[in-house]
């Protein structure tokens, strides 16, 4: 799975000391009986807000394995971790972009093997941007470069392509998604913009490029001009760019012979077939919040504190100017699991105590609600397992990986 592009971090989510055991919640809801339709032969799926039943997905409040704890040795030890996914033997697969390295882990925890190192070579990367899992296990690298490099499970380097721009995903016959950001900006709503990428169809070996649609990408950041210091010690200006405040992100990924493109102005999910023909949309009657001068309050103080000290002055300054929505996305991150089921989180604001995420069958009906750590970054989800990424409170990266089971 693959957003159209590399999303910044939640810019208002503040690293918490967090306790070693993660509860995880389980609330038993599913939604009322959908509302299934034809229209021109899509499929739209009306889902009704959601309701107590008996259906229950459950995950262990106990971590069955994480990796990046203290005196674990220098295999262990990550630094500007891309994604980190699990493989169907329970393999864990790591990307660490300050090594430029794609690290192999036992279900046990036991480092198996390492992929690649900087460079231009085959199986090398300049700039490590993220990783993936592909069918049959394929472990798909890309690099800021414009190249993918595809390894077996085991770690051993398979080939490389130079492609056009960054793949969104590998459909199940080999043929790849990739996405081409085009420059022309969209204005939108309280001045806020969003661009747009162009997605392209692809042969198995990244040839080709038949266009199948285009897509709005994240809001745009915005940028402030600040007061800094040059190495040399001379003053000058520098530009910093921020996330926009509520920004919308929008979230594209393939899964199997289907890709979904969900963009955040409205509970909205769109499959396509890779040719871009629109299959089914899934909605779901959830209003959206508005934002509030507290959450605008609140915003603000943690992203000043999370600047550097000489910048904070400055940064609250220029951040009261900010251009606020007002209300926030419809959605936070979507994910799909191994049984095609669709997560979709609720926009996360500091103040939460928990990320919450609603759970769709393949079908689009909606199932049922869970709510992780807010400090845990939900990356891979499979029939029977979570894997997510935190911070200790030392600032040490982490991957955490916990059971999970459906309870009909």
């Amino acid at each position: 799975m693959s957003r159209i592009h590399t999303l910044a971090k939640s810019c208002f989510h503040s690293v918490r000391a967090v306790a070693a055991l993660l509860a995880i919640t389980s609330v038993s809801v599913t939604g009322q009986a959908a509302t299934v339709r034809d229209s021109a032969g899509v499929t739209i799926v009306e889902n009704l807000p959601l309701q107590p039943t008996s259906m229950t997905l459950r995950v262990s409040n106990r971590p069955a394995l994480v990796l990046g704890e203290e005196r674990s040795g220098p295999t262990h030890e990550f630094q500007g971790i891309t994604n980190a996914v699990r493989l169907s033997d329970g393999t864990i697969v790591v990307g660490n972009a300050s090594s430029s390295e794609i690290r192999f882990f036992k279900p046990d925890g036991t480092h198996k093997a390492s992929a690649g190192r900087r460079g231009q070579g085959p199986g090398e990367f300049t700039s490590l941007a993220w990783i993936q899992r592909a069918p049959g296990d394929t472990v798909i690298a890309y690099d800021r470069s414009r190249r993918i490099a595809l390894f077996d499970p085991s770690g051993k380097f398979v080939r490389s392509h130079v492609v056009a721009g960054p793949p969104v995903g590998r459909f199940a016959d080999g043929s790849y998604l990739f996405s081409t950001r085009l420059p022309q900006a969209i204005a939108q709503e309280n001045g806020l913009k969003r661009d747009s990428s162009r997605f392209s169809l692809a042969t198995s070996d990244a040839t080709g490029g038949t266009t199948v649609g285009v897509f709005p990408n994240s809001d745009l950041p915005f940028t402030v001009t600040i007061p800094s210091t040059s190495a040399s010690g001379r003053a000058m200006m520098s530009q910093v760019g921020y996330p926009q405040p509520f920004g919308r992100v929008t979230s594209a990924l393939v899964s199997g012979t289907e890709f979904l493109v969900a963009e955040g102005s409205t509970y909205e999910l769109r499959t396509y077939a890779p040719n871009g023909a629109l299959k089914r949309i899934v909605r779901l009657q959830s209003p959206r919040m508005p934002v509030s001068s507290a959450d605008r309050a609140t915003y603000i103080r943690e992203l000043v504190a999370s600047s550097a000290p000489e910048q904070r002055e400055n940064t609250a300054r220029l951040l009261a100017d900010a251009s606020f929505p007002t209300s926030r996305p419809a959605f936070g991150a979507v994910r799909v699991d191994d049984k095609g089921r669709l997560w979709v989180e609720d926009f996360p604001f500091p103040a939460d105590s928990a990320r919450r995420w609603t759970v769709f069958g393949a079908d689009g009906r909606a199932l049922t609600r869970i709510a992780v750590p807010a400090e845990l970054r939900v990356v891979d989800i499979g029939g029977d397992y979570v894997v997510g990424l935190r911070k200790d409170d030392m600032g040490r990266e982490l991957v955490v990986v916990l059971g999970a089971r459906v309870t009909p």
